[in-house]
């Protein structure tokens, strides 16, 4: 910065009177967008640093992907996916420029396949996911809850959700049903004397279920087993 003089001189070599012209140098304003923010699904953040001027400064933001303004310093961005941001700050026909990137969490979990067995059986699920902590339940029949793969024992048929929480508190939950077999009931029938030569009819009523199979042991004297 200073002043610049300018003179005129014609053909004759005569000088005019200079005229005096002040020179100014603006500095470039300072761009701040601030740091890469992570944010849930739905949720929202500030983006920008602290207006960093100086004073009579614009802002510019850009794209317009879900922010709530695009002309003040610290607008606030609720993206649906990762988006990455712009701001330029212009002061006296001087522009600087800054990024920020705001992460969209995407937590994702898997309870695996469901599972089916007899009355006093067990099963070990199997969840997966993309990183986080887990949380199952309900907790009944379960070795675990805050595992990937708990064992599962329950007395009665349920139905088990997980939850994953990933390190921002963004959650995910799937579910899983366990299936639990009820045992047929088995009934020979009561105790018999028949006499020698003779013969008797074995086993109570058919107690099923339907589609149930017999096997009789020993097969000796027996009509089928």
């Amino acid at each position: 910065p200073g002043t610049v003089q300018v003179f005129a001189t014609n053909a004759q070599g005569c000088d005019s009177a200079p005229i005096s012209i002040p020179v100014n140098i603006a500095s470039l304003p300072d761009a701040d967008a601030g740091t890469d923010p992570a944010i849930c699904p739905g949720a929202s953040t500030t983006v920008g640093g602290a207006p960093t001027g100086p004073p009579g400064s614009t802002y510019t933001w850009s794209p317009n992907v879900n922010l709530s303004a695009t002309n003040v310093a610290n607008p606030s961005a609720s993206p649906s996916a990762t988006q990455q941001y712009i701001v330029e700050v212009s002061n006296s026909g001087c522009v600087s420029r800054d990024t920020v990137i705001v992460t969209v969490n995407q937590p994702q979990v898997d309870a695996g396949a469901g599972a089916a067995f007899c009355v006093g059986g067990g099963a070990q699920l199997n969840a997966t996911s993309n990183g986080g902590t887990y949380a199952w339940s309900p907790s009944n029949g379960l070795s675990a809850t805050d595992v990937a793969d708990p064992i599962a024992s329950p007395v009665l048929t349920t139905t088990y959700s997980v939850t994953l929480t990933d390190a921002i508190g963004c959650n995910a939950t799937d579910s899983v049903t366990v299936t639990v077999n009820q045992l047929p009931i088995a009934d020979a029938g009561n105790d018999q004397t028949p006499c020698a030569g003779t013969t008797v009819a074995l086993g109570g009523a058919p107690t099923g279920p339907n589609g149930s199979t017999y096997v009789w042991l020993p097969s000796t004297g027996l009509s089928s087993a």
